[in-house]
């Protein structure tokens, strides 16, 4: 059950021979804060050297 609201927006997936359907947060902002925790590194200091070696491969 998917429990919408009068109006209530959807995200319609097809996967293949399957179409999936769920609600839409009212926030995507907030839906998908912290999504990339870690992806960089697991503190400043991480992040940094990643960025300063990304920087790193840009031409001049």
């Amino acid at each position: 059950m998917l429990e919408l609201k009068e109006g209530q927006k959807l995200i319609v997936e097809v996967e293949n021979d399957r179409t999936i359907m769920k609600p839409r947060p009212e926030s995507l902002s907030k839906a998908l804060m912290g999504s990339t925790r870690g992806l960089y590194g697991r503190n400043a200091s991480e992040v940094d050297e990643y960025v300063e070696a990304e920087r790193d491969t840009w031409p001049e």
